[in-house]
């Protein structure tokens, strides 16, 4: 409908999804000087419709291929004699549902979740469900606030059961991020996750954005537990590594903003000699999961790496693992100083969020992710 849409305007959609807008032929719009700038604002709107129409599409995919695997189970021949509905499947939507509660999750509730996670763990059924029936930004958020009152709340009780809670979070990501484990979360989640690792998380209403942590502060509680598959931990990796290494005082410029102690927050941290906890910085995390993930280890020490831009999407493949800004469009979308787009082509990026901006590439115009606050 999308490009239907765009041919009835008089647009053309070439196969690579660039949308181009005809030169003026006609005397008067030959001398309307308005007439490009209409013609790229209706190719900019129909860019942005086959964009998002990619994106359902896409979606659609993932979850009718998540939930084919959830049918098969463990056998890779043959659908599972008990699909879903099982007690797996089950507890998994109700451990969920009780992280979902975040810091409003009781006592009791938390020690129901922390059961759960230990008891399921590595039954990649129940972990695969568990994952991937949240998005990682919502994961993130709602684990951050379910930490932060584990700190806060001055219960012993509660405090314990939200350490559990993490390692069990840990160990049941490796066995959901596993792909060799049937079934298994699809690679867009990890995808969705390193877009959500790059960004601020905000753990309660109206929590100022900026002074919020990181997401991949958060998930580098998590990281500390299990055993990754390297295909899920190289990137973020990588990614972390690349982030740190474009801007060292990333992650420690977030805890001295605003007046939230986030020394605090992260109290399974290690404290140094004076009892300061240092938990900002999630390479060290990454590093502790790559200590005990091998095969992850070799290949990210050894393999060329792949270079991301800074909201986790992949930039190249082979490169240096320097920086996710070496070269071409920053962050903020606008072209590096010589490069021109081109005089009558829009082009649709592929993305999982459900909202885009436009950015510039050399030579055309692209709908690329944008990070929801």
């Amino acid at each position: 409908m999308a490009v239907q849409h765009a041919s009835e305007q008089g647009l053309t959609v070439a196969a690579d999804g660039s949308v181009h807008w005809p030169p003026a032929t006609d005397p008067a719009d030959k001398h309307d000087p308005d007439y490009a700038r209409t013609q790229r604002e209706t190719a900019q709107v129909a860019a942005q419709e086959i964009g998002k129409a990619l994106d359902r599409a896409t979606e659609a995919d993932s979850a009718a291929a998540l939930a084919l695997a959830m049918d098969t189970g463990n056998d890779t021949t043959s659908f599972n004699s008990t699909p879903l509905g099982s007690v797996a499947d089950a507890e998994a939507k109700q451990a969920a549902q009780i992280l979902s509660l975040g810091s409003a999750a009781t006592d009791a509730q938390l020690t129901q979740l922390q059961a759960l996670l230990q008891h399921h763990s590595g039954d990649p059924r129940f972990a695969t469900a568990f994952y991937g029936g949240q998005d990682p930004g919502t994961f993130l958020a709602s684990y951050g606030a379910l930490a932060q009152s584990g700190d806060f709340a001055g219960s012993p009780v509660r405090a314990a059961a939200v350490r559990g809670i993490q390692e069990g979070l840990g160990l049941t990501l490796a066995t959901a991020t596993n792909s060799g484990g049937q079934p298994h979360l699809p690679p867009d989640w990890g995808e969705r996750l390193r877009r959500a690792g790059s960004r601020h998380i905000q753990l309660g209403p109206g929590a100022d954005y900026e002074s919020s942590p990181y997401g991949y502060q958060i998930l580098g509680n998590v990281l500390r537990y299990g055993n990754y598959d390297a295909a899920f931990l190289k990137p973020i990796a990588e990614h972390v590594t690349q982030l740190t290494q474009e801007n060292p005082a990333r992650w420690d410029a977030v805890a001295m903003k605003g007046g939230a102690p986030f020394q605090d927050f992260w109290f399974t941290g290690t404290p140094d000699e004076k009892g300061n906890y240092h938990g900002f910085n999630p390479m060290g995390s990454v590093l502790n999961a790559l200590g005990r993930s091998p095969d992850a280890a070799t290949r990210f020490f050894t393999d060329p790496p792949t270079t991301y831009w800074p909201d986790g999407s992949v930039r190249s493949t082979g490169g240096t693992n320097t920086s996710t800004r070496p070269s071409g469009p920053p962050a903020t979308g606008r072209a590096p100083s010589g490069t021109r787009r081109s005089d009558r082509s829009w082009r649709p990026g592929r993305r999982s969020s459900a909202r885009t901006r436009t950015t510039r590439s050399a030579g055309s115009w692209t709908a690329s992710p944008r990070a929801t606050r």
